[in-house]
């Protein structure tokens, strides 16, 4: 299957395009206030393994994605 990105303004149909995923770094109540889907106990893991208190949220979204997208990753098996 091709890749394919989708922006809507909606949330999708789960499938809508036969085998995608949507993992949004942001979800949102029925108020409308937007809730963090990176926790602030993952923030807290992160930068005390790393030693570093300048990563934040969206950088541990983006490199979780990353390497959820590396080839290397996509074929390794499972045991």
């Amino acid at each position: 299957m091709p890749f394919f990105s989708l922006g809507i303004q909606n949330i999708p149909d789960v499938m809508s395009m036969g085998g995608s995923q949507c993992l949004p770094l942001y979800r949102y109540n029925e108020n409308g206030n937007r809730i963090d889907n990176i926790t602030d106990w993952v923030l807290t893991q992160f930068q005390t393994h790393y030693g570093d208190t300048t990563i934040t949220k969206s950088a541990i979204f983006h490199c979780t994605y990353a390497v959820l997208h590396h080839p290397a990753y996509r074929t390794k098996s499972t045991p």
